[in-house]
């Protein structure tokens, strides 16, 4: 009796193990297409970190592109051709010739900046920002300032008169 209640136990042993090594294989079985799908997520995520990467380095040359461009808008035109025309002569030795050139500069310069002013002077005229000094004449001046006093005194004569004559009287 002691037997079959022993067989009895382990059949039941073998039984509830062989269910749990068929949960267990189900699992793995269920867990293979995570692992195909984690597997695909970490190479789509390496190609995307190198994009990232090419990115970051296609913005960063274009930055030192644009910091170079800006440098080279800062020079002016003038200073670049006078660079340009002093070296071509330097390299000529012929000193004369460096000397006119830099008198034709300068020249061409001192036009540049007349343009200029004389433009920004045309724009100001246009958008009237020009500010007219009209002289007035001391007659008219000290008339207008008499008269400006004189109604002041007015003012200040009727409210003395207002304030005299005030007398509130309030019920008690």
């Amino acid at each position: 009796m002691h037997y079959r209640k022993r067989k009895k136990e382990i059949t039941e042993m073998l039984a509830e193990y062989k269910r749990e090594e068929d949960e267990y294989n189900a699992a793995v079985k269920n867990l293979e297409p995570l692992k195909t799908k984690t597997q695909e997520l970490l190479a789509t995520t390496e190609q995307q970190n190198s994009a990232i990467e090419k990115l970051q380095k296609i913005i960063n040359d274009n930055n030192e592109t644009i910091n170079s461009l800006k440098k080279i808008k800062n020079l002016s035109i003038f200073d670049q051709i006078k660079n340009d025309l002093v070296d071509d002569l330097a390299n000529s030795k012929d000193i004369n010739k460096v000397n006119e050139s830099k008198v034709a500069i300068n020249k061409d310069k001192i036009k540049a900046d007349k343009i200029k002013e004389s433009k920004t002077k045309i724009l100001d005229d246009i958008k009237g920002e020009t500010k007219v000094n009209v002289k007035i004449p001391d007659e008219i001046r000290k008339e207008t300032k008499a008269d400006k006093n004189q109604e002041i005194n007015l003012v200040e004569n009727k409210r003395a008169k207002f304030d005299s004559n005030w007398n509130p009287q309030f019920p008690e």
